[in-house]
């Protein structure tokens, strides 16, 4: 294999790291929000779960599997490796995080810790610093 297609190859794997990362960051923001919307608003809780359950299984999955799958490749195919340098495994233990809170914490379908099932007995339980109060935020949202 010549030295350009390897360095075309890394690049593209790259790239496609990048985006997937980026996207699946992106996704997971979104679901966190509908996540607390199906929370705080009883009104609109089946649509929100609706809609999470929707973005979790179509699009953040398949970001995540392909961002993380991407990380690895690139370590195990690079110089970079595992543990040669810091912010290499910190991406790593970032990831394996992220994952777990994905899968424990902003599942739609409700595992027991899940945000929309209620796994806090309150979301000031779980926002460190923020006192989220239900009045205040319709109060907020009339204007």
């Amino acid at each position: 294999m010549s030295k350009r297609s390897s360095q075309y190859g890394r690049n593209l794997l790259v790239w496609i790291h990048v985006i997937t990362s980026v996207g699946w960051m992106s996704q997971a923001l979104a679901l966190l929000t509908l996540m607390l919307v199906a929370r705080l608003d009883p009104s609109v809780r089946d649509a929100a779960i609706a809609i999470a359950r929707l973005l979790d299984r179509q699009v953040l999955a398949q970001l995540a599997d392909a961002s993380a799958f991407t990380g690895f490749m690139l370590s195990a195919l690079t110089a970079w490796g595992y543990f040669r340098y810091w912010w290499v495994l910190a991406k790593f233990v970032i990831t394996v995080a992220q994952l777990t809170v994905g899968i424990f914490f902003l599942d739609p379908d409700g595992t027991p810790l899940s945000i929309a099932r209620g796994g806090a007995d309150d979301v000031r339980d779980w926002i460190p610093g923020v006192d989220v109060d239900r009045q205040t935020l319709e109060e907020d949202a009339m204007g």
